[in-house]
């Protein structure tokens, strides 16, 4: 059960156990440039901006699972999900990569590591072992922007090794980008765990 509030999500397991979302945690990584950029463009637009990137999210998120279980899709329910569906459109070519699929839209938790989340699949990538997260973007995103990204898959590695017994070092970001090509970004979790515990650690604290 997960249960949002001012403070985050928090996932709660069968045992009574209680831990932060993965995204609530690395929340602190952003939350002063967030707050700038809303300083910069006013309240009301930058709520405006939120919450329609928000609707995208989910849509296209819904439309990619529906993609990936091969469902019949039905007609954009309203403006955001007829976004949604032309990400997706885009996205195609790379979501064709993805075989061999062990989860999609999975809660897990680790309790190694105090945190827990959603993690959006769990497959091979051109034919590895691979956490795939989706993502949808205005612009591109350069390497320095899609770092909480990549901790946020490390993250899901973890809890996936730590739930199954297997491990998964590849991490992949899919991302439909808004008027311009997807990207496909790609890193190892190797890397980026020893960043992660430290975010992890400075949240606790």
């Amino acid at each position: 059960m997960k249960i949002t509030s001012k403070g985050g999500r928090r996932y709660y397991t069968h045992d009574g156990k209680k831990y932060p979302s993965i995204t609530t945690v690395l929340s602190i990584l952003n939350k002063d440039a967030i707050m700038r950029w809303r300083a910069r463009v006013g309240e009301a637009e930058a709520n405006r901006i939120s919450s329609e990137s928000l609707k995208v999210g989910r849509h296209l998120h819904r439309r990619i699972e529906e993609h990936l279980q091969s469902k019949q899709a039905g007609s954009p329910s309203d403006e955001e999900d007829g976004r949604a569906v032309r990400l997706l459109d885009g996205m195609m070519p790379d979501l064709d990569r993805i075989g061999n699929i062990r989860a999609l839209e999975l809660p897990m938790y680790s309790s190694g590591l105090g945190v827990a989340g959603t993690t959006d699949c769990i497959a091979d990538f051109d034919g590895s072992p691979c956490v795939i997260d989706f993502k949808n973007s205005r612009r591109p995103k350069t390497e320095e922007y899609a770092y909480p990204y990549y901790l946020q898959a490390a993250a899901y590695s973890h809890m996936w090794e730590e739930q199954t017994g297997e491990r998964i070092d590849d991490l992949c970001i899919i991302i439909g980008v808004w008027d311009d090509t997807p990207q496909v970004l790609q890193a190892s979790r190797s890397d980026y765990t020893r960043d992660l515990l430290d975010v992890i650690r400075r949240f606790n604290e």
